[in-house]
């Protein structure tokens, strides 16, 4: 992940997981930029994923409780999907 990070030129969202992983970030801060989505549906995408994504480091750093309150943190953001 540091190299991906070093060898990054692009800020988009997602470099966001990535900083929160190696700790360039803190969680808070990936929250944070989960909310700065133009759209009301990306933000709720974005905070699922963010909410994801911590409880996955939550269970690396074996801190159980955490990972499973983030992980119903994503289940709550409910995001639809099209049937299309």
């Amino acid at each position: 992940l540091e190299r991906f990070l070093a060898d990054s030129k692009d800020d988009s969202w997602p470099k966001a997981i990535a900083e929160m992983f190696v700790g360039k970030i803190s969680p808070e801060e990936l929250l944070r930029q989960a909310q700065m989505a133009k759209e009301d549906s990306r933000v709720r995408e974005r905070l699922a994923e963010a909410y994801f994504f911590l409880a996955q480091k939550h269970l690396l750093d074996g801190d159980l409780g955490p990972a499973r309150d983030a992980l119903q943190q994503a289940a709550a953001q409910a995001i639809p999907r099209s049937q299309e």
